[in-house]
């Protein structure tokens, strides 16, 4: 079974989230994902699964055995699922939403979120300012994912990977 992907995007109002030009999955080798927080790791594996949220969209192609899939179209891969490829999610408790902003993530992890969310979200807003002064706290835009097979040395344990 060979599959490859052709020239993904996933995009959310506009902006490009992910770019990856190409990835090959060889026959009976894991791939695991590797990327800092927030760079598109389960996007990529979403995207290529056809398990996107509804505002976001992807761009590009997937060739499964000489089968091509449009990645655009979200159902087109579902019968892929389980006896081709399956998706072995990140923990969703210490995972960030994509299309939410950053200070409202960390303002949900203030204990008195419940009771106070503007303190909480004034106090997230500090905190990300003082955590690097050199980049605005609610712009910013990490690397795209590095992408390791499986038993490869990688500098952080894998988040999200797609299944072969």
């Amino acid at each position: 079974m060979s599959m490859r992907l052709f020239h993904l995007s996933v995009i959310h109002a506009g902006t490009v989230l992910v770019d990856v030009s190409g990835l090959d999955f060889e026959p009976g080798v894991p791939v695991t994902i590797v990327g800092e927080s927030g760079s598109g790791k389960s996007l990529l594996a979403h995207a290529i699964m056809g398990t996107l949220p509804a505002n976001l969209k992807a761009q590009g192609r997937l060739a499964v055995d000489g089968q091509s899939y449009d990645l655009a179209d979200r159902t087109n891969r579902h019968r892929l699922w389980g006896p081709v490829m399956a998706l072995l999610p990140q923990e969703p408790g210490r995972a960030l939403d994509p299309t939410m902003r950053a200070q409202e993530q960390v303002a949900e992890g203030a204990a008195f979120f419940a009771a106070d969310k503007n303190a909480a979200r004034r106090s997230a807003g500090a905190l990300l300012a003082s955590s690097d002064s050199d980049a605005p706290p609610l712009r910013f835009r990490t690397p795209s994912p590095a992408v390791w097979p499986s038993g490869s040395r990688s500098p952080r344990p894998p988040s999200a990977a797609p299944v072969c």
